[in-house]
Protein backbone atom coordinates (compact mmCIF):
# COMPACT_ATOMS: atom_id res chain seq x y z
CA UNK A 1 0.00 0.00 0.00
CA UNK A 2 1.18 3.49 -0.83
CA UNK A 3 0.75 6.32 1.66
CA UNK A 4 1.69 9.97 1.72
CA UNK A 5 1.54 12.04 4.89
CA UNK A 6 -0.16 9.07 6.52
CA UNK A 7 -2.99 8.99 3.97
CA UNK A 8 -3.50 5.83 1.92
CA UNK A 9 -3.40 6.24 -1.86
CA UNK A 10 -5.10 3.75 -4.15
CA UNK A 11 -3.00 2.91 -7.19
CA UNK A 12 -3.72 0.45 -9.97
CA UNK A 13 -1.16 -2.34 -10.39
CA UNK A 14 0.43 -0.55 -13.38
CA UNK A 15 0.57 2.78 -11.55
CA UNK A 16 2.23 1.03 -8.61
CA UNK A 17 4.79 -0.64 -10.89
CA UNK A 18 5.71 2.66 -12.52
CA UNK A 19 6.00 4.48 -9.19
CA UNK A 20 8.09 1.64 -7.77
CA UNK A 21 10.46 1.78 -10.74
CA UNK A 22 10.88 5.55 -10.30
CA UNK A 23 11.51 5.14 -6.57
CA UNK A 24 14.01 2.31 -7.12
CA UNK A 25 15.95 4.68 -9.36
CA UNK A 26 15.39 7.75 -7.18
CA UNK A 27 16.95 10.80 -8.78
CA UNK A 28 17.99 8.86 -11.88
CA UNK A 29 16.31 9.18 -15.24
CA UNK A 30 14.09 6.27 -16.30
CA UNK A 31 13.29 6.31 -20.01
CA UNK A 32 9.82 5.69 -21.40
CA UNK A 33 11.16 2.71 -23.33
CA UNK A 34 12.68 1.28 -20.16
CA UNK A 35 9.32 1.57 -18.39
CA UNK A 36 7.52 -0.07 -21.30
CA UNK A 37 9.97 -2.98 -21.48
CA UNK A 38 10.14 -3.60 -17.74
CA UNK A 39 6.44 -3.19 -16.94
CA UNK A 40 4.58 -4.30 -20.07
CA UNK A 41 7.29 -6.55 -21.45
CA UNK A 42 8.94 -6.32 -24.83
CA UNK A 43 6.18 -8.34 -26.47
CA UNK A 44 3.46 -5.78 -25.76
CA UNK A 45 2.95 -3.03 -28.33
CA UNK A 46 2.63 -0.04 -26.01
CA UNK A 47 3.41 3.44 -27.23
CA UNK A 48 5.07 6.16 -25.18
CA UNK A 49 1.79 8.06 -24.88
CA UNK A 50 0.56 5.25 -22.61
CA UNK A 51 3.39 6.05 -20.20
CA UNK A 52 2.50 9.77 -20.28
CA UNK A 53 -1.11 8.95 -19.38
CA UNK A 54 -0.06 6.74 -16.47
CA UNK A 55 2.42 9.34 -15.19
CA UNK A 56 -0.39 11.89 -15.22
CA UNK A 57 -2.64 9.51 -13.24
CA UNK A 58 0.12 8.98 -10.66
CA UNK A 59 0.83 12.71 -10.35
CA UNK A 60 -2.88 13.36 -9.79
CA UNK A 61 -2.86 10.85 -6.93
CA UNK A 62 0.46 11.33 -5.16
CA UNK A 63 1.69 14.82 -6.01
CA UNK A 64 -1.13 17.27 -6.69
CA UNK A 65 -3.35 16.54 -3.67
CA UNK A 66 -0.36 17.16 -1.40
CA UNK A 67 1.00 20.24 -3.16
CA UNK A 68 4.10 18.33 -4.25
CA UNK A 69 5.93 17.94 -7.53
CA UNK A 70 8.23 14.97 -7.04
CA UNK A 71 7.70 13.18 -10.34
CA UNK A 72 9.70 15.12 -12.90
CA UNK A 73 9.81 14.93 -16.68
CA UNK A 74 12.94 15.30 -18.76
CA UNK A 75 11.33 16.08 -22.09
CA UNK A 76 12.32 13.63 -24.79
CA UNK A 77 14.00 11.24 -22.34
CA UNK A 78 11.78 10.05 -19.52
CA UNK A 79 10.97 10.57 -15.86
CA UNK A 80 12.61 10.67 -12.46
CA UNK A 81 11.56 10.99 -8.83
CA UNK A 82 13.04 14.09 -7.21
CA UNK A 83 12.76 13.74 -3.45
CA UNK A 84 14.45 17.10 -2.85
CA UNK A 85 11.96 19.18 -4.82
CA UNK A 86 8.71 18.77 -2.94
CA UNK A 87 7.05 21.87 -4.44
Amino acid sequence: MVTRNGQPIQLTPREYQILLKLLENKGELVSKNQLIQEIWGSFIDTNTNTIEVYINFIRNKIDKPFGKNNIKTKVGYGYYFDEQDGN
